[in-house]
Formats: structure tokens, C-alpha cells, sequence
């Protein structure tokens, strides 16, 4: 990827996976989401420290979408999915995740995806340990 595309955001739609995963293969990743009323960021951080370009996601349009992304990204890896605590603006993003089986982690309350420096550093933060697992008790 070159760094003058680095932040600039790209629709859940238009994402390549295979793209995405190539030479990829078993290396952990941790995607952190930034929670908006209307729109979900997404943002990949491989282990090696390199990231991917944000992912734009329409609540709720775009949920299937996003979470066969994740289950795509998920598979032969060891995925972790952290958010931002955010009130109620995420409820459709976890119970989709809980359906799917993917847990979701609360990450701190660095805004993610609002890129630039911070994304790096609260994905580096889910990778060092720094989060915890929402628990869904009913929904």
C-alpha cells in the first residue's frame, strides 16, 4: 500500500478480500470500529503493524456486508474485533458480531478510525492486550 492512500477511507462494498489477504496467510489481525449514528469505521491492523485503508460501513445497510468481511478476515487467523464503548449507536454492529460468532472487545476511547495517528495507536493498544470482551447477556 502506498502511504498517500493510506487513510483515505474505501466502502465495505468495494473491498477485495482476496486482495486483502494476499500473503496474509495465518498472520493475526485486529480491526478496530469506530462507532457512528450512520456510519461504522473500520480499520485493519495486521501484526506486523501495517494497516489497512479504513472501511466505510452504513448502519444498517451494510452490516451483512461488513460481517462476512470480518468472517472472511476470521478464517485461519486469529481475529480480534475491538470498539470504541459507544453508548447504543453500536448495539446492531455487536449483535451481529455475537450472531456470527465473532467477539467483539471494547477497545479505549481513542477514536479509531477518526485516522491519522490515533487509529495506529488504539489498534496498537487492542494488540498489546489493552480491552475487553462486551458480554451479551440478552439482547
Amino acid at each position: 500500500m502506498t502511504n498517500s492512500r493510506t487513510y483515505r477511507s474505501q466502502s465495505v462494498e468495494s473491498v477485495e478480500l482476496k486482495k486483502m489477504l494476499a500473503g496474509r496467510e495465518g498472520q493475526s489481525a485486529v480491526v478496530g470500529v469506530d462507532v457512528g449514528k450512520e456510519k461504522l469505521y473500520m480499520m485493519v491492523r495486521w501484526e506486523n503493524g501495517q494497516t489497512e485503508r479504513p472501511v466505510v460501513v452504513l448502519q444498517p445497510e451494510e452490516l451483512g456486508v461488513a460481517i462476512e468481511l470480518l468472517k472472511g478476515l476470521a478464517a485461519g487467523r486469529k481475529l480480534r474485533v475491538a470498539m470504541e464503548p459507544s453508548g447504543t449507536y453500536g448495539d446492531p454492529f455487536r449483535y451481529a458480531c455475537h450472531k456470527a460468532e465473532l467477539v467483539v472487545e471494547r477497545g479505549a476511547t481513542v477514536k479509531c478510525c477518526g485516522l491519522g495517528k490515533s487509529g495506529g495507536l488504539y489498534l496498537d493498544s487492542i494488540f498489546e492486550g489493552y480491552s475487553g470482551q462486551y458480554i451479551l447477556d440478552q439482547l
